[in-house]
């Protein structure tokens, strides 16, 4: 049994004492409450920009760009404190596009840290865009990209998007060797999947729900004779998966599988340049009408237009969204955040939500203040501020 809690306020639009309470909000983390119009929405969400950019001027987060460096407070089990990560910039080439940089992050392998974390930085000269390389500073008590990395990465994003003009719908990530697992483990809810344009993973390996990626492009290379931990032939089976999801879902699924006449080291000219150019060719849908998901791990509660509020190992949730009807399945199911905007649904009509089949919410929706406030909050993304939220619980 579900007990459908929505987000609903009776009211006009916006008024001058809303947009006081968007400041209040970043000065002391009170979320305020009011009941948008279409036009107060948009008016909203673009303060809520202005003032994340002021916010993050007063975090220093100018000062962190500079010194290439990301502060993040520990994982709550390595106990109180904060850790660095460092990182490198390669020179920004081009013009910069009329809705941003694109940004390519790229995850060095599990060498030696120093000598992995240097060779990534030269392998990017004839692309546009920005490329980052971030060092993996928390390897001897996390070991190699571990959930922790992963929520600096996010901040690393949030700073790169607000104040260095990159798009937030082109950020793309690859990696080599442990970096390829790395990537492996936010495609298991240990990251941010739905953060990422595309994902390009080289001479890694993994099994996680391949489902996961419906709506991220996906470009994956190892070499046929990288025999160690059986990469190539976990490779190999994961590619067969891929395979069938696009089979599945012909429209939908974006991906290509690579096996190189190669061992574990795969020439940079095949693995990391043509890797970075087919990624660039995709823009990232924050609001995907069909989504997939299952938690293998359940760290990360977001996934596209959901969230779990009670997150944990294999959930299996399908949802997807038409005409103003949400219809979701899934057989365990705790807490689910049903998050929508202008972009998905019909205000002037009736939002109908469907749980394994049976209806149960069927009202209008209001445009919210508070919840544009606390999913920018949670997220840090443009793209992800959303103005209606149906909870099931």
């Amino acid at each position: 049994m579900f007990r459908i809690l929505c987000f609903c306020l009776l009211g006009g639009g916006l008024s001058a004492k809303g947009f006081e309470g968007i400041d209040k909000f970043f000065s002391e983390g009170v979320i305020g409450e009011a009941t948008l119009s279409q036009e107060k929405c948009r008016e909203a969400k673009a303060a809520i920009l202005a003032g994340a950019k002021k916010e993050a001027l007063r975090l220093k987060w100018d000062e962190e760009l500079e010194k290439r460096h990301v502060i993040y407070e520990y994982p709550a089990k390595l106990g109180p404190g904060k850790f660095e990560m460092n990182y490198h910039v390669c020179p920004t080439l081009g013009e910069r596009p009329e809705g941003g940089w694109p940004l390519v992050i790229d995850l060095h392998g599990s060498g030696p840290l120093e000598m992995e974390y240097r060779v990534h930085q030269g392998r990017y000269r004839f692309y546009e865009g920005k490329f980052i390389v971030p060092r993996a500073d928390l390897y001897e008590k996390t070991g190699h990209w571990a959930e922790a990395h992963f929520t600096a990465i996010r901040k690393l994003i949030a700073q790169m998007v607000l104040l260095e003009g990159v798009d937030p719908d082109r950020v793309y990530l690859m990696g080599f060797s442990e970096g390829a697992n790395g990537i492996f483990r936010v495609l298991e809810t240990r990251g941010p999947i739905d953060r990422f344009a595309g994902l390009a993973p080289s001479s890694g390996a993994g099994m996680p729900p391949v489902g996961n990626l419906l709506n991220t492009p996906f470009y994956y290379q190892w070499g046929k004779h990288d025999r160690g931990y059986d990469r190539n032939k976990v490779a190999s089976k994961f590619a067969g998966q891929l395979r069938e999801l696009e089979e599945e879902y012909p429209e939908r699924v974006r991906f290509k599988a690579v096996e190189h006449d190669a061992g574990h080291q795969i020439p940079d000219h095949l693995a990391e340049f043509s890797s970075c150019t087919w990624m660039q060719k995709f823009a990232r849908d924050p609001y995907p009408d069909l989504v997939l998901l299952n938690t293998s791990h359940g760290a990360d509660p977001h996934h596209f237009w959901l969230k779990l509020n009670a997150p944990a190992k294999h959930e299996a949730i399908t949802a997807k969204y038409k005409d103003n009807l949400v219809e979701i399945e899934s057989e365990k199911l705790t807490s689910l955040s049903v998050r929508l905007n202008d972009e998905m649904v019909d205000y002037d009509k009736p939002v109908t939500v469907k749980l394994n089949g049976e209806v149960v919410f069927q009202e209008k929706l209001e445009r919210q203040l508070s919840v544009m406030l606390e999913t920018w909050k949670e997220r840090r993304d443009p793209s992800f501020i959303f103005s209606s939220e149906v909870v099931l619980e």
